[in-house]
């Protein structure tokens, strides 16, 4: 997803598995890999930190289990860019999660890929959308 609009301060984007996005693990034989970047505006030379807008990653499993980036056990501070990997993911449905933790500038745009053992169903998407118009 290349999210241009972006986000701001306390707002966040939660992708669940939809048809045309599964995110729906199949086989536990590759891992999960989901990534988030985005391009931060500089910071002031004098700044403790050198990451302005700071957005966060999170992946959770469908057990409820709740991945964070760069396997930390919160949040990552520091980077702008993360990414979850789950090298035996459970199977099931995934949901992720980007939030804005802290964006002073502006809105932050950002891209998130995600690659793993995830297929649609496509009988059933066959079903639910070809079938009925073949059968009129």
């Amino acid at each position: 997803d290349d999210r241009l609009v972006g986000l701001s301060t306390g707002q966040a984007v939660t992708y669940n598995s939809t048809i045309t996005q599964p995110l729906e693990i199949l086989t536990d034989t590759l891992p999960l890999r989901v990534m988030l970047a985005w391009t931060d505006p500089p910071a002031s030379l004098s700044a403790t930190s050198q990451l302005v807008n700071d957005l966060d990653l999170t992946v959770t499993g469908p057990d409820g289990t709740v991945y964070h980036a760069n396997d930390n056990a919160t949040f990552d501070r520091t980077n702008n860019v993360e990414g979850v990997v789950i090298d035996k993911p459970p199977l099931g449905e995934y949901s992720i999660t980007v939030h804005g933790f802290n964006v002073p500038i502006s809105s932050q745009p950002y891209a998130l890929a995600v690659w793993g053992p995830l297929q649609p169903d496509i009988s059933s998407f066959f079903q639910s959308v070809y079938l009925p118009v073949l059968m009129k």
